[in-house]
């Protein structure tokens, strides 16, 4: 996965991309760039005549068949992207981000037993995959294992999970706070003060009475005139919360 750049980058990456693939038509390395940044640009018919040039180059490269995989799936094709994923997986099994990402789809399907094994395949190559015990704890919540969920799902959103994205408002920023339900569902907010009441980006866990929420301060992409002025906002939890 590439870093985030504005949509006027890309394109202008794109361009010069473009005429390198002209002069160089067998620059693999390129038109992988150029798929994925395509893909992020919602070109989906451009994106997939590069990749499917790519797969005919490297039928075996894991980010080709992923990314390949990732980009039919947003277009609504569930059955092309299982097969795409399930190729990388049958050529990269201990890869865990090839698992994780059948397997949620798998889970998407309600196809639980296939999806739990693919899952708990994903945590043998890497014990501490968030996603992998995220997925699982909904596997078995939707399974009936309440417990097993809960545990999954707690070691699922415990850390610091920071996706930093550019500021490209006009204002400065302002610090907001995200809810995180570790069940899954919106997370209530009775026993916060409103002034936690706005969502944000990024996440830590603490308890919250008997509830396990996460969150954290985060600079998020708002300035203050998209924000009431009488919000006062805070980058702490409520004492003894």
């Amino acid at each position: 996965m590439r870093d985030y750049a504005p949509q006027r980058s890309r394109r202008t990456r794109v361009a010069e991309l473009d005429r390198l693939l002209q002069r160089e038509p067998d620059a693999i390395e390129a038109r992988y760039e150029r798929a994925g940044l395509l893909r992020e640009l919602g070109a989906y018919e451009d994106a997939k005549r590069d990749y499917l040039e790519l797969i005919r180059r490297k039928p075996d490269d894991f980010g080709v068949l992923n990314d390949f995989g990732t980009l039919v799936l947003d277009a609504g094709y569930g059955s092309a992207a299982r097969s795409l994923f399930e190729e990388a997986v049958r050529r990269h099994p201990d890869n865990p981000m090839g698992r994780v990402n059948l397997a949620n789809l798998l889970l998407m399907m309600e196809e639980y037993d296939l999806a739990r094994v693919h899952f708990q395949a994903a945590l043998r190559a890497d014990p501490g995959h968030v996603h992998a015990h995220r997925g699982l704890g909904n596997v078995l919540a939707n399974t009936g294992d309440a417990d097993g969920a809960r545990r999954h799902r707690d070691l699922g959103f415990c850390g610091d999970f920071v996706t930093a994205l550019p500021y490209r408002g006009a204002a400065a920023p302002v610090r907001v706070l995200l809810l995180v339900s570790a069940m899954g569902g919106n997370t209530p907010t009775a026993c916060l003060p409103r002034r936690f009441w706005l969502p944000i980006t990024t996440t830590v866990k603490f308890r919250c009475r008997r509830m396990t929420l996460c969150s954290t301060a985060s600079v998020t992409p708002m300035s203050a005139a998209t924000v009431s002025p009488r919000l006062a906002l805070s980058s702490r939890a409520p004492p003894g919360r």
